[in-house]
């Protein structure tokens, strides 16, 4: 019996590393346009990745800034992006916002 429970979670284990995989492929080719690069600039704005997101007093917004940032960091993750590439398209979006401005 304990033979088949570690198949069991081998499996398991297998299929979310594999749809882990496929939603990184996935994540690469949507946001790998110039298209793609300025949502992708829009999302990390949005959810306040370069900002902090504790609010003095008050543990319920600090809670949810934190929770839009999850979202952003886990996409961040499968795009296996690190701080440097995250500065670079900060940089890139507001020198376009100053051109347009």
């Amino acid at each position: 019996m304990r033979e088949l429970e570690t198949v069991s979670r081998a499996r398991e284990m297998g299929r979310a590393f594999l749809d882990r995989t496929w939603r990184a492929e996935l994540y690469q080719r949507a946001f790998g346009t110039g298209d793609g690069q300025r949502v992708l600039a829009d999302i990390l704005d949005a959810a306040g990745i370069l900002k902090n997101s504790q609010v003095d007093g008050d543990a319920y917004r600090t809670a949810y800034n934190e929770g839009r940032r999850s979202i952003a960091l886990e996409i961040l993750e499968l795009l296996r992006w690190n701080a440097l590439d995250v500065m670079k398209l900060s940089q890139a979006r507001q020198s376009s916002t100053l051109e347009e401005g």
